[in-house]
């Protein structure tokens, strides 16, 4: 009972991890279309590693709650963007400054990786997370697929374009979310963001509607 009561009173970590991700994916974004001048690695390694701690933390307050599924999604998450890509970006950034040759298409594979395992979480979220946020994961996933053979120079000028522009996507949508929830949290009306399939599903099994919007109400 005593664990029960411990677990109930642990907020939902999701929104904040999904800032993370979202302005992670920015970041990225922003890297690919050249926004940025001077040396770039080391300060996005750093901004990086500085999200790997709270990735972390999030990912255990998951798991402390019972959802396995959030949980091993958010440690993929931390040991990806927050340790790979940090302690990647940093060796980058030495190999510049330095001027010594490290492998980069080694990186593609965790990554790559990484979106082999979105596939069961999507299939498995499918039905209850909104069509928003669906979107959200596919994009993630696709830009870790894409980024393989990009990395090894398939077809690179347009893949890396086409991960550039997933990255904005990933942004976008996630930050929708993170908005919607965060009013949804505190008791407001959250932003429309489509009804997921088992809401769809138990409304044309009733044949008729009964979504409640609005400041105290979730939908």
């Amino acid at each position: 009972m005593g664990l029960m009561s411990d677990r109930e009173k642990i907020g939902n970590p999701g929104l904040a991890l999904t800032f993370i991700f979202t302005m992670l994916a920015m970041l990225t974004w922003a890297d690919y279309m050249g926004f940025f001048t001077g040396p770039v690695y080391l300060v996005k390694g750093l901004v990086e590693l500085a999200c790997y701690i709270p990735y972390l933390i999030g990912a255990v307050l998951f798991f402390l709650k019972g959802d396995t599924v959030n949980g091993t999604i958010y440690l993929i998450f931390a040991t990806l963007f927050g340790g790979v890509g940090g302690f990647l970006d940093l060796a980058y950034a030495a190999s510049e400054l330095l001027e010594f040759e490290v492998c980069r298409q080694m990186a593609a594979i965790p990554y790559f990786w990484g979106a082999l395992s979105m596939v069961p979480m999507i299939i498995s979220v499918r039905k209850t997370a909104s069509p928003v946020s669906i979107l959200c994961y596919v994009c993630a996933a696709s830009f870790l697929t894409l980024m393989l053979p990009a990395a090894f120079g398939i077809f690179s000028e347009p893949l890396n374009a086409v991960v550039a522009w997933l990255n904005l996507a990933v942004g976008i949508t996630g930050m929708y979310t993170l908005i919607s929830g965060l009013l949804a949290a505190g008791g407001c009306r959250p932003l429309p963001e489509g009804k997921p399939a088992a809401k769809t599903d138990s409304v044309l099994g009733k044949g008729e509607e009964n979504y409640e919007t609005g400041c105290g109400r979730q939908h």
